[in-house]
């Protein structure tokens, strides 16, 4: 399940800010003048980052002298998502739209060609899930997306 952390809270994420903060700091403050240049200046800093510099947070010593290969194979595509019976599903479109009742309502182009849940909450109003995920609810009154309050998980 995702994570959230609450808006403007950045320290709620710390240790992943700071690597975007020494990442940008190094390769992008001047960006590069070509896209191959970019990408050398990204190599460079990955292979200094994670080889050569030691971590605090890791006993002074680099990510690469703990990373272990996993045993575990992925499969070369996931399982579609299955729903509840009692749910209508909808194939997200590659623009990341869904159509609902000739209605084309945009939910996000990260679920292009994903199939999201609708479960009946009301006469008007429809909770959008992508599996476990509550996504927004649909009010047919409109056909307006009502998006959730994001909570968080404090650490």
């Amino acid at each position: 399940m995702p994570e959230w952390i609450e808006s403007g809270k950045l320290a709620q994420n710390g240790r992943h800010e700071r690597m975007h903060r020494t990442l940008k700091a190094e390769t992008a403050k001047p960006p590069q003048r070509t896209l191959l240049r970019q990408q050398q200046a990204f190599d460079h800093f990955r292979k200094e980052y994670n080889y050569q510099r030691p971590h605090q947070a890791l006993q002074q010593q680099t990510p690469a002298s703990h990373y272990q290969s996993s045993d575990r194979r992925y499969p070369l595509r996931l399982p579609q998502i299955t729903y509840p019976d009692s749910y209508a599903t909808r194939n997200v479109h590659p623009q990341g739209d869904i159509v609902w009742k000739k209605h084309q309502i945009y939910l996000s182009v990260t679920l292009a060609g994903e199939y999201v849940g609708f479960e009946q909450a009301d006469e008007n109003r429809w909770q959008i899930y992508f599996g476990p995920i509550p996504l927004a609810i649909l009010d047919t009154r409109d056909f307006r997306l009502i998006h959730h309050k994001r909570t968080t998980k404090q650490k």
